[in-house]
């Protein structure tokens, strides 16, 4: 879902527009099936996904996959389009279909391919998150050290004949390392 480079990016106030790509911006999903009960796990890189969105991606895809089967995440990445209807910016209606039409694309690709798999989880922990939110009568994003954070790493192995075929993972930080006010779009 790479824009060609010219749109401002969401993420840092940029004012800035992209003048290259840096990585492609993607959608991923990984459809499970289970005796025909459907459901699948796809991911944007984009810094987040309202509502209005996952419903109209989860309509495209009602033909393989109930609604309420379809879980939508974003990768938060701040060199992307806007796609969120704040910080002044209003989101391109043609891209906002490129994505819906992209995700069900990705979708009917993984529906073909669908073969079985092996499913692993795993949990453990690390430590480098910290809280960002504001200090008592502050109002600036801050790192806090006295608040608690969610410090277990959630795993879920997807292996097939051919190998590894995905990898999700949860783990509660902010992600980025670059900022859209670079001009460089990437996940």
């Amino acid at each position: 879902i790479t824009p060609e480079p010219g749109m401002i990016l969401q993420g840092h106030w940029s004012t800035n527009a992209s003048h290259s790509v840096m990585y492609p911006i993607e959608v991923r999903v990984v459809v499970f099936d289970d005796d025909g009960t459907r459901s699948a796990v796809m991911t944007l890189d984009v810094i987040g996904v309202p509502l209005a969105l996952t419903q109209r991606i989860r309509a495209a895809l009602s033909d393989h996959i109930p609604a309420e089967s379809v879980m939508v995440a974003c990768s938060h990445t701040h060199c992307g389009p806007p796609v969120l209807p704040c910080l002044g910016m209003t989101p391109d209606a043609n891209y906002l279909q490129k994505i819906v039409d992209v995700s069900a694309q990705c979708v009917q690709e993984a529906v073909d391919g669908l073969e079985d798999v092996t499913i692993g989880l795993g949990c453990g922990s690390t430590d480098f998150n910290i809280s960002r939110r504001p200090l008592p009568g502050t109002d600036s994003m801050m790192a806090n050290y006295g608040m608690l954070v969610d410090r277990r790493v959630r795993v879920l192995r997807v292996d097939g004949s051919s190998g590894t075929l995905a990898v999700l993972f949860h783990y509660s930080c902010h992600p980025t390392t670059f900022n859209g006010s670079k001009g460089f779009l990437s996940y």
